[in-house]
């Protein structure tokens, strides 16, 4: 297990996104890397809302799974993006339906793209929200790692 501590970055002089947030790294399938902001940040359509580089304790492992909540309810769609291999993670993405708070109960799971799962050591892997219906808050994304899922 390891803990890796960095900053929320919002690109293209957005200014909804501009505080801490914590990356935990659980290199098993059953343990998420949670990707978090701060429960007041409004979420907002953006390429690379968090751009993270992947490090030794998931280098080499596969994504198995894509969740996402918010703190306050409005509808997200969220795609996972490996910037470094210029691919889309997931074949359909993270979705929290209007009013909803998590992708589990109020949405759905990103479905996974087995081809374009395995993530290297160094490999930069990018959040995007794609939509945003109301105005939500707080966005955090699960992403599960581990052997590759079966095809």
């Amino acid at each position: 297990m390891s803990e890796i501590h960095g900053w929320v970055h919002a690109p293209n002089g957005a200014d909804a996104i501009d505080a801490p947030y914590e990356i935990k790294v659980y290199p098993d399938e059953n343990s998420p890397a949670a990707l978090e902001s701060p429960d007041l940040a409004i979420v907002v359509v953006s390429d690379g809302v968090w751009i993270h580089a992947m490090g030794r304790d998931v280098g080499g492992t596969y994504l198995r799974e894509a969740d996402a909540y918010v703190t306050t309810a409005g509808g997200v769609t969220v795609m996972l993006r490996n910037v470094t291999q210029a691919v889309d993670m997931l074949t359909s993405p993270i979705t929290i339906n209007a009013g909803g708070f998590t992708s589990y109960n109020d949405g759905s799971s990103g479905v996974i793209d087995v081809d374009n799962s395995l993530v290297a050591l160094g490999d930069l892997i990018a959040i995007d929200v794609d939509s945003v219906d109301g105005e939500p808050k707080g966005l955090g994304v699960h992403l599960f790692f581990g052997p590759r899922l079966s095809v």
